[in-house]
């Protein structure tokens, strides 16, 4: 008798599973046909859900950061002469990542104030430190720019003459 017990229980058991797998299968099935069903209609779109979240919001700092950079010198055509020129830059932001961005870039912001001074004459130099707000203006949208070049970004508000020497 324990014998036909155990039989008993040994195929209530199997029928058991049977039934659990069946169940698991069933909604496995719908949910897949769900999916399915819902990224075909456009319901869901999965290359958005695929990617990345946005970066968080960048909180600026309440009070800027006066950021200067290393004297930077460079040679001016003056007739047959040569000038030198000695700049003082100080770069402002509010921006949290500044500093470290500037100290990424500062190889390139030399280049490029290089660049901008460099097929310049005594008398064109002169005449763009006639106007020094310009001139910090012009400098600020070449340093943005050229960090762009290179996917980069550089988030300074202001560039700031602090000296200028010529000899």
């Amino acid at each position: 008798m324990s014998e036909a017990n155990e039989n008993e229980q040994q195929s209530q058991k199997s029928g058991s599973s049977k039934v659990l797998i069946i169940i698991l299968s069933l909604v496995i099935l719908l949910l897949a046909v769900g999916a399915t069903w819902a990224i075909a209609s456009g319901k869901v779109d999965f290359e958005e859900m695929m990617k990345e979240p946005p970066p968080p919001p960048v909180v600026m700092l309440e009070e800027p950061v006066f950021k200067p950079m290393d004297k930077f010198v460079v040679s001016i055509a003056n007739g047959y002469s040569r000038n030198y020129m000695v700049l003082e830059i100080t770069l402002v932001s509010k921006h949290p990542d500044m500093e470290s961005q500037v100290h990424n870039l500062s190889s390139l912001m030399k280049n490029t104030l290089l660049k901008h001074f460099s097929a310049m004459d005594m008398e064109q130099v002169n005449n763009k430190l006639g106007n020094l707000s310009q001139l910090q203006i012009d400098l600020r949208h070449a340093f943005i720019d050229a960090a762009e070049a290179y996917g980069q970004t550089l988030p300074i508000e202001e560039v700031l003459l602090t000296n200028v020497v010529i000899q």
